[in-house]
């Protein structure tokens, strides 16, 4: 029998070497670490309480693609995306946003300007079928003054009104939740 079923008495080699002296398992089905383990062993034993030796901060990694990832779903929210596991060459329009603002910042002069590479990137997908703005007034919020214009010159007879919940439900006013 293993010299002990709980997880934090002895260590995983520890208790396939019981294993192998009991007989539970054979020789010929031993892990294959097993002989790696025992020709280069570990500096010190992988116990679960072992202490780390040195108190070193692990470092944040922050790439450039998670700045215009986090941009992204901070503009556009998650859009409730379906995503099809099954097929290998799907990619969610977050990827296809990184890819395509990589290709419009290789081909761009000036690359600092990361708003106007996004606003440009938003741009270029929409152009390609990719439909990320649901109104052109939550498109013009982000949009640089420069960009703005186009936006802001739709006519408000095209826009539709909802009513406001201070209409729907104000006293006095015969709304439709009124008796």
């Amino acid at each position: 029998m293993a010299q002990s079923r709980l997880e934090k008495i002895g260590t995983i080699y520890s208790k396939v070497k019981g294993m192998l002296k009991s007989g539970a398992i054979k020789e010929e089905h031993a892990p294959l670490w097993l002989s790696v383990y025992e020709k280069y062993p570990p500096k010190h034993e992988p116990r679960w309480d072992r202490k780390p030796e040195r108190d070193t901060p692990i470092p944040k990694i922050l790439y450039q693609e998670d700045v215009i990832r986090a941009q992204f779903y901070r503009q556009f929210g998650n859009q409730s995306e379906v995503i099809n596991l099954l097929d290998p060459k799907f990619k969610p329009r977050s990827e296809l946003f990184i890819e395509k603002f990589k290709q419009i910042e290789a081909t761009s002069s000036d690359k600092s300007d990361f708003k106007r590479l996004f606003v440009h990137t938003v741009d270029a997908l929409e152009l390609d079928g990719i439909r990320l703005r649901t109104l052109a007034k939550d498109a013009a919020l982000q949009r640089p003054e420069s960009l703005k214009k186009n936006v802001e010159e739709t006519p408000k007879s095209n826009q539709i009104q909802a009513p406001s919940f201070r209409e729907l439900f104000g006293r006095g006013n015969s709304g439709p939740f009124r008796e």
